[in-house]
């Protein structure tokens, strides 16, 4: 940089925007997904509605969502031996079930077996004695199914039609954190909806900042990212070197990118085209497998 403060703009920039341009990339969709950014969060269906709204600050990008019969309890009770709990519920008798978010927390188990089961109640084995008292939480029970189509970007169209979900989109994000989600079908039953998704990247506001969650073995890349960001309007070519060597070294960790998606990728980054962007990759990939036996 021939001794140029990095830092020399109002809010310590340009820094702090090359940082953030190079974390966005790290972290968007088409690169990959980090077990450090990954969250999740319940919500539970209502038979016959299809969207659902959910506030989630962090939201970045929906990886998995899942579906398991569940209910809401209205009503305890413990006789010693038994507990009987009164929930709208479709289980099944032997299967086992979980119960959180009681009040009356000896009635919060996991993974007991259903004595009995009708349409509002179910009953465990318990030593909890407790006279039928009201009280609030959710019981699941029965089979986990996951949603094999999960769309980010491609919306779905509005159904009447009942039966257990297969889709799943991210329909709408209103940009202040309140995300709505979409099934298809429309749900024919109460269920707890498991949504996986990874969290958006949080920006750098400072120079004390870090780049998690980027784990620090990546260094090498996002540190020679930074510096072809930093280095473009003083040095055009060692810059395009640099950025080209991190890069590669990203896509080469792009574990869920095709090779086609990987040299559209390279070409858009570095404003080179496909063909030449697609050589690159060939030359990169063989040194990986060499690297790797």
């Amino acid at each position: 940089m021939n001794y140029l403060p990095l830092t020399v703009g109002t809010n310590n920039e340009p820094a702090i925007t090359n940082a953030n341009n190079v974390k966005q990339l790290f972290l968007s969709v088409d690169v990959m997904s980090w077990p450090q950014s990954r969250s999740t969060v319940n919500f539970q269906t209502v038979i016959g509605t299809q969207d659902y709204t959910q506030a989630i600050a962090t939201f970045g990008y929906l990886e998995t969502a899942s579906l398991q019969p569940c209910g809401t309890i209205t009503q305890v009770a413990g006789s010693g031996t038994i507990a009987t709990i009164t929930c709208p519920n479709a289980f099944s008798v032997g299967a086992n079930v979980t119960v959180t978010g009681l009040a009356h927390t000896g009635f919060n188990v996991t993974n007991v077996p259903i004595l009995t089961a009708t349409s509002t109640q179910f009953t465990f084995a318990s030593g909890v004695s407790q006279a039928q008292v009201s009280d609030s939480g959710l019981a699941v029970s029965g089979q986990i199914f996951q949603i094999a189509d999960v769309r980010n970007a491609e919306p779905l169209a509005e159904s009447s039609d009942l039966q257990r979900p297969n889709a799943i989109s991210v329909q709408s994000d209103d940009g202040a954190g309140n995300i709505k989600f979409r099934f298809m079908g429309v749900p024919n039953a109460t269920f707890n909806c498991i949504v996986n998704f990874q969290q958006a990247a949080t920006a750098f506001a400072a120079l004390t900042d870090t780049w998690n969650p980027i784990p620090d073995r990546y260094a090498f890349i996002y540190n020679r990212l930074f510096l072809g960001e930093t280095l473009e309007p003083v040095d055009a070519q060692r810059a395009q070197v640099e950025k080209q060597r991190g890069i590669l070294s990203l896509v080469s960790i792009a574990q869920g990118m095709e090779l086609e998606d990987k040299a559209i990728f390279v070409a858009q980054y570095l404003n080179i085209d496909a063909q030449t962007a697609a050589n690159m990759l060939g030359t990169q990939q063989g040194s990986g497998a060499k690297a790797g036996r």
